[in-house]
């Protein structure tokens, strides 16, 4: 996927981008220094991998001046900035960057380059276009991560649900052609590892899936990491809320059987869940602007299928 079709699905347009080139004025090349050093001290104090890995690499002295010049090209937003995000993932990649630190980072970066960020009120929007587009950075260089992990991969080896390298290469495509996307994770998943065994922590995963794939046959499924997973599915999101109870409710009146080291343990599976209107993340979609995006995002209220957990 390259960074800028990522941007025009999500309808940006070259007027959100002369919004953010309003605010080239109110950061001085002195706070461009400032945030890129308080951002490499931070890498230096907080994440010892990556502190390790730039100074084996040799560019511990020039990483202020990446970041200074990653500043300057997302505010210029010319179209080389394209490219340079696109440069900037596969750097962390090749560099064998974790994406944990990464997202760290990131984040810390986030937070000086607003905070030094001084516009007049009346450029409230340009300061939304710039968290948008500073938000999608971060989404394409994850999605740069797992594709690059999960390259290889056709399918899950615990669940057999469809590898997440699909979402990564047809993520359009599917949120496109779904009317609710879904997020789940088993509550107390890593507790129950950690008491029982990955014997039994597999047999929920896989227990887990079929119920799954059950319930949304035309869906596409995926397990995202761990006890995470992800479901677009063509159902509206009223629906989707109602296969996940039925779910939900088989799971607690059907304990299952798992294999630990001591025998077997009967378990109820219990779960949360998130459910988002995919037409929030269309192309075709009338409110798919930079900004509406992000306001439908942020002040949604998704369903929450029962906060609770994996017990005996």
């Amino acid at each position: 996927m390259e960074f800028k079709k990522l941007l025009e699905f999500y309808g940006f347009k070259e007027e959100d981008a002369e919004k953010i080139r309003r605010l080239i004025p109110y950061l001085s090349e002195e706070d461009k220094k400032i945030i890129a050093e308080e951002t490499k001290s931070f890498v230096f104090k907080h994440l010892p991998r990556s502190a390790k890995l730039l100074e084996e690499l040799g560019v511990k002295g020039a990483f202020s001046g990446t970041i200074e010049k990653f500043i300057t090209k997302i505010l210029n937003f010319e179209d080389e900035f394209f490219a340079y995000v696109e440069t900037v993932a596969k750097t962390h990649i090749s560099a064998s960057i974790s994406p944990e630190d990464f997202l760290k980072d990131y984040a810390q970066f986030s937070k000086l380059l607003f905070d030094r960020l001084n516009p007049p009120p009346e450029l409230a929007e340009s300061l939304k276009n710039l968290a948008f587009v500073i938000l999608l950075v971060a989404v394409f260089i994850g999605l740069s991560f797992i594709e690059k992990a999960e390259s290889l991969r056709e399918y899950d080896p615990v669940t057999g649900l469809t590898a997440k390298i699909k979402l990564v290469r047809e993520t359009l495509d599917i949120a496109e052609n779904s009317r609710s996307l879904i997020l789940l994770d088993i509550d107390g998943f890593k507790e129950l590892n950690l008491n029982l065994g990955y014997g039994a922590g597999n047999s929920v995963l896989a227990v887990f899936s079929s119920h799954l794939r059950l319930k949304f046959p035309a869906s596409y499924i995926t397990r995202l990491q761990n006890d995470e997973f992800f479901i677009a599915t063509p159902l509206p999101v009223g629906d989707a809320r109602k296969e996940l109870f039925s779910i939900q409710r088989q799971l607690i009146e059907q304990p299952i059987e798992v294999p630990t080291p001591y025998g077997t343990e009967r378990l109820r599976i219990e779960f949360k869940a998130v459910i988002l209107n995919a037409k929030l993340f269309s192309s075709s979609s009338s409110s798919s602007s930079s900004s509406g995006d992000i306001d439908s995002f942020t002040t949604a209220r998704p369903y929450l299928c029962s906060n609770v957990r994996v017990s005996e």
